[in-house]
């Protein structure tokens, strides 16, 4: 039999797991309008109306457009990054690397669309033990709000998905511009990226391909 006590924390904890839920219905149906507001990624801003829009600084603009575009300039480019410090969100500009130009062709943000419940949380057992992690990308069938037309998109939802199909074509930085088997020839965006340890432009060296 339970006592006052034991009734009384079984009480708090049923309203806490029901105020939890409350809270993530909320953000849900947030989302759903496309008005949840978190980080966004370089080159957009959350307006004051509550829109997303570009960033009106022109020069982030088209550094931007210019990876979009797949330039394949074996000129030093710099792309705008986000980084965080004691005075909060900063922007600096770097050479690019690999994961930051996927990171950019993989994000639908660019393409105006809003999305949320991109990725999820897997449990595998290690050693006898269940570990989880997070951050494993979801299909985009599978996510739980995405919204197309929502603001201004640097590039077309169309030329996304064809990004997406070149990104799954040069998984392993297979050559050129169609499937082909096997490594080997020009990396993705060659000639735009440089070496994250040496500085360089990235080209067909196995060093470089590796990365």
């Amino acid at each position: 039999m339970l006592s006052v006590a034991g009734l009384e924390g079984t009480k708090s904890e049923f309203e806490l797991n029901l105020l939890r839920q409350r809270c993530q219905e909320a953000i849900r149906q947030e989302a759903q309008r496309g008005e949840l507001q978190s980080a966004l990624p370089v080159g957009y801003r959350w307006a004051p109306n509550g829109k997303v829009e570009k960033d009106p600084d022109r020069r982030i603009q088209q550094a931007i457009e210019l990876v979009f575009a797949k330039l394949q300039r074996a000129e030093k480019v710099s792309l705008p990054a986000l980084t965080y410090g004691e005075s909060g969100r900063e922007l600096i500009w770097k050479p690019p690397v690999y994961h930051t130009i996927r990171h950019m062709l993989r994000n639908p943000m660019y393409a105006g669309g809003y999305a949320f419940g991109k990725t999820e949380s897997r449990i595998n057992v290690v050693g006898g033990r269940a570990r989880k992690t997070i951050g494993h990308n979801k299909p985009v069938e599978t996510w739980a709000v995405l919204i197309r037309d929502h603001h201004p998109g640097y590039i077309t939802w169309e030329q996304y998905e064809q990004n997406q199909a070149l990104l799954a074509d040069n998984a392993h930085m297979k050559s050129r511009m169609e499937p082909k088997a096997g490594r080997g020839g020009r990396s993705l965006l060659a000639g735009l990226l440089r070496c994250r340890r040496c500085g360089r432009i990235l080209g067909d060296h196995p060093l470089h391909v590796r990365q």
